[in-house]
């Protein structure tokens, strides 16, 4: 009986190695062309990096984050979504219009969320202690939203709000740079005004893909899974180091 247990426990144990193996993904792999542009985009715009860490933003969390929508990004569905949409959203607010926009896929429901939660945030970081928002809703102020929006210097601008409020919320929860990672980005996908609870329930959940439109056929990912990915295995690389 007691030989029984032990095979029984070595069978289990093989089992166990071998369904955590089998659960690595590559994502370079799986992505090939728009993992390669992504990672060729932050190299050639090395100035984020130095941006985020004068303000104060760990950069590698922070690229980390939103690097699953560097890969999901395409430019030309980009140009057609902003055009055809911001008028609406400018006119009738997010309720009507809300879309990505984009290399960091922020819609305008996110930007309006990031800065009533940073009206609140105290004491706010010395880099950007006089930001405030005027939270009316109001065509010039939607229009001053998308303008933030729609070049790459506003959405880092977003980021580091971003970064700055779920370090403030969450961090205290998590014990590693890797949880933050996986934590923060599953917020910033699924929903950082979120409990923390809900959030931590969703992080292996599989809804990234890169399909205009989803089918039954569509392979899903973890969008914090391809974050942690990018965090890991490119960290101590050139790809978004600075000289």
């Amino acid at each position: 009986m007691k030989r029984f247990c032990i095979v029984q426990f070595l069978i289990f144990s093989l089992i166990t190695i071998g369904n955590s193996q089998s659960e690595f993904i590559d994502y370079r792999t799986v992505f090939p062309e728009s993992f390669s542009n992504a990672t060729y985009y932050l190299t050639q715009n090395k100035w984020m990096v130095d941006t985020l860490k004068k303000r104060g933003v760990d950069p590698f969390i922070s690229l980390s984050v939103v690097f699953p929508e560097l890969i999901r990004f395409n430019q030309m569905q980009d140009n057609i979504e902003v055009t055809a949409l911001n008028t609406l959203y400018i006119q009738y607010g997010s309720s009507y219009s809300n879309f990505s926009i984009g290399r960091f896929q922020m819609k305008p429901s996110f930007a309006e969320d990031i800065e009533a939660e940073w009206n609140c945030l105290t004491p706010k970081p010395e880099c950007f202690k006089s930001v405030i928002f005027d939270s009316t809703q109001t065509r010039n102020n939607r229009r001053m939203r998308i303008q933030r929006l729609d070049n790459q210097v506003g959405q880092l601008f977003y980021l580091s709000l971003f970064y700055f409020i779920v370090e403030r919320k969450f961090s205290i929860n998590l014990k590693t740079d890797l949880e933050k990672v996986h934590f923060y980005a599953t917020a910033y996908n699924y929903g950082f005004r979120r409990d923390f609870e809900k959030i931590k329930a969703h992080i292996l959940m599989k809804e990234f893909h890169t399909d205009i439109f989803k089918t039954k056929f569509t392979t899903c990912y973890s969008y914090a899974d391809i974050s942690s990915f990018f965090y890991q295995y490119f960290k101590k690389t050139e790809t978004i180091k600075t000289p």
